[in-house]
This record gives structure tokens, C-alpha cells and sequence, in this order.
């Protein structure tokens, strides 16, 4: 909505206030790490000193916003590797359980020796970040290390809620994620934790019917599966 209002701005020539809206903009991507929305804002930046003829900026600035593009850039670049590792490792999972395929082991353990799932201090944002955790978290399930998956689980948890969850897809993942977290609990024989995990699963304000009712069968399904 506040990119609407920043063409509005530079389209009717109120350059003072485009410039405030995206600092104001950029202020909020950055500190909920919103990195495809600070990529837009970065843009509009450029073209916003380029329209003004690069009046009073210096060479110095105009390095600094390059620089800001570039690390942009590549944070979402490790964003999505990470994504597709993530992806892939559950893939090969449910194939490995279905089947016990030794090749789909092997995928999966190539997928932990991949350069950005070896140390954390690679994964550079807020996604990445829980991507890693997520790989890391499966892994020691399917090895059988119970107590780090645990864990895992609730570094993925710790981080979302650092963030405010208002869509419908944020909603989703936080859901998903709360889900992994009970099972997590349950595996690691940690049964008192589980029925406050699945109360805060139904205490979202789900914003659809279909979301919130696919989301409470397999919550009841996680408790049934305690007992």
C-alpha cells in the first residue's frame, strides 16, 4: 500500500513527500525484513534522484544506494536457494519414508552438505534463517535425533513471532509451523508442552474457512496421535 502511495507522489510531482513516504517505507521493510518490498523501494530511490537530476547528492550516496541494491539482491538470492533446499528436502523425504530408497537418502544428505546449510551465520535474513532451521530440524528427525528437531522447531517459532503475522499465508506457514513444533514435542516425549502448542494453533484468526478447517483436523490429529 505504501509503494501505491509513493507513484501517486512522484506521479503528481510531490517529490518532497515521495521521498519522505519511502524512508518511512524503507524504515519498516528493513526492520521486518521484507526484502522483495526493499528492493522496490531501493528502485523507486534511483529513479527518485534520477528525476531530480542527482540534485545535491553525492558520489558517495549514490555508491551507498548501489551498495544497498547489491546486498538487496544477494539476500534474496540466498533466499531462494535456501527455499529450494527446503522444498527438496521434503520432497525426498516422503519418498525416502515411502519407499526406504537409499538414493533418496543420499539426496537428502547432499542437501545438508550444500555450502548454506553449513553454517548459520549464511543464512543472512529472516527466511533464510528459518529455511535452515527447517532443513536442519527434518534431518535430525529422520536420523533420529528427536531432542535437536525439537529445538530446531522452536528457533522457526521464536523467529516468526518476531514478526507481525497478518495475511493469510502468514497465518498458514505460522500454522504449519506450530504443527511441526507439537510434533517435535511429541517425539521428544515433551507431552505437557503439545496442548498449549495446538491452543495457540486455534486461537488464529484464520482467514478462511478452508485454511482453518484444514489446519484443526490435523491439530486434532497431532493430539489423537499422543495417545
Amino acid at each position: 500500500e505504501k509503494l501505491k502511495e509513493v507513484r501517486v507522489l512522484y506521479e503528481r510531482g510531490l517529490y518532497d513527500q515521495c521521498r519522505s513516504m519511502l524512508h518511512k517505507t524503507k524504515k519498516q521493510a528493513e526492520r521486518y525484513d521484507k526484502l522483495l518490498q526493499l528492493l522496490q523501494v531501493v528502485i523507486w530511490e534511483e529513479k527518485l534522484l534520477n528525476k531530480l537530476g542527482y540534485e545535491d547528492v553525492s558520489e558517495k550516496n549514490i555508491d551507498a544506494l548501489r551498495d544497498d541494491m547489491r546486498t538487496i539482491i544477494n539476500k534474496i538470492d540466498v533466499e531462494l536457494e535456501s527455499s529450494m533446499l527446503a522444498a527438496k528436502i521434503y520432497s525426498f523425504h516422503k519418498k525416502y519414508f515411502s519407499t526406504r530408497n537409499t538414493q533418496e537418502a543420499e539426496k537428502i544428505k547432499k542437501i545438508i552438505g550444500h555450502p548454506l546449510m553449513q553454517n548459520e551465520e549464511k543464512a543472512i535474513s529472516h527466511l533464510s534463517k528459518i529455511n535452515y532451521y527447517d532443513v536442519h530440524a527434518l534431518y535430525c528427525r529422520l536420523k533420529g535425533e528427536y531432542e535437536k528437531n525439537y529445538l530446531y522447531r522452536k528457533k522457526i517459532i521464536e523467529l516468526i513471532q518476531r514478526h507481525p503475522i497478518k495475511t493469510a499465508k502468514e497465518q498458514e506457514e505460522y500454522a504449519f509451523s506450530l504443527l511441526n513444533l507439537a510434533i517435535g514435542q511429541s517425539y521428544a516425549k515433551k507431552y505437557n508442552e503439545v496442548p498449549p502448542t495446538l491452543s495457540k494453533i486455534m486461537s488464529i484468526p484464520f482467514k478462511t474457512k478452508s485454511l482453518k478447517s484444514e489446519i484443526t483436523k490435523k491439530a486434532y490429529a497431532t493430539e489423537l496421535s499422543m495417545y
